[in-house]
């Protein structure tokens, strides 16, 4: 049958809204955090938003058969795509479709040997800070989570795996207090099945990582000393 959208109340479990799609089979869908408008990618092959409501839909992008991952921002206004590449990319309806994070390993992307898996380096999951300002990503067989600024897309910092036995990241999500939160597999077959959680609380200013280093180095020096142990 044709593909639907639908707006369901959590608590009653009744259908608020619902309109058609012409979604892709098996392609990323993703709706807005107000439950207005919809994000999926189109069995033509491209990327568009539709506005629930009216069933009117708006295409953004035409490389929607590369799309992994859609991701809105907490606030509606941005909308998030990972590609297969590893790209990242990012929409509005003020500034269009535009390149956010360029493919970290464009040459070394290659098909997976492992039955039903993406290829290596495809974005995998997208996860957007409550502040709106940082973008967690997982890519296929890459261990490290990356975290980037939203607003240029530069690379924030890395979060790799805990242990040298558990390092495949399976789900990255913010907590209400912006720590990240990341489920950890032991193998790329086993994501449904995380061993492990890890929580990061990382700085959100320059200024806070700065006081952070100094108050770690002040306690270094209450036991350390250029001579001997205190």
């Amino acid at each position: 049958g044709a593909a639907a959208a639908y707006v369901v109340d959590t608590g009653s479990g009744r259908i608020l809204a619902s309109a058609p799609t012409a979604a892709a089979a098996d392609g990323p869908m993703t709706v807005d955090p107000s439950a207005q408008k919809i994000a999926y990618v189109a069995a033509a092959g491209n990327v568009a938003v539709m506005t629930i409501a009216s069933g009117e839909a708006q295409t953004i992008a035409t490389i929607g058969k590369d799309t992994t991952q859609l991701a809105w921002s907490r606030d509606g206004a941005l909308l998030f795509t990972g590609d297969r590449d590893g790209a990242i990319h990012v929409w509005d309806e003020t500034h269009g479709y535009r390149d956010l994070v360029a493919a970290p390993a464009v040459d070394s992307v290659r098909a997976n040997t492992l039955p039903g898996q993406p290829p290596q380096g495809a974005v995998r999951d997208l996860a957007m800070s409550q502040d709106g300002q940082r973008i967690a990503v997982i890519r296929q067989d890459m261990a490290p989570v990356d975290i980037y600024d939203v607003a240029d897309g530069r690379l924030l910092t890395v979060l790799t795996p805990p242990w040298s036995t558990l390092k495949v990241p399976a789900k990255v999500s913010f907590a209400a207090d912006d720590a990240i939160v990341t489920a950890w597999a032991v193998h790329p077959l086993a994501l449904g099945k995380p061993r492990f959680v890890t929580v990061h609380q990382l700085p959100r200013t320059f200024d806070k990582a700065l006081a952070a280093a100094t108050a770690r180095l002040a306690a270094l020096d209450e036991v350390w000393s250029a001579a001997a142990p205190k």
